[in-house]
């Protein structure tokens, strides 16, 4: 619970509060996604490289990059 004055900034703490909780969340996902497609990449023996904050084929091999595409299932398994 927050009281206080009106115009003292309670709102104010509340968004910011919000805005940096929702940020660790994002922050986590991608941790632990990056992580899950490492350890995908290398299950598979796929040659992986990061680009752009993501995890993706080291050659452009159109069966390779969909091997490393996350499914379905998966995203459900890293939520």
């Amino acid at each position: 619970m927050i009281v206080g004055e009106a115009m003292s900034g309670k709102s104010r703490i509340l968004q910011l509060l919000n805005d940096v909780l929702n940020k660790l969340h994002v922050d986590e996902m991608q941790r632990i996604t990056r992580k899950f497609m490492i350890e995908k990449a290398e299950r598979l023996n796929i040659p992986w490289k990061e680009h752009d904050r993501q995890i993706v084929c080291k050659f452009k091999d159109p069966k390779l990059e969909n091997l490393l595409r996350l499914k379905d299932e998966e995203i459900k398994i890293i939520k």
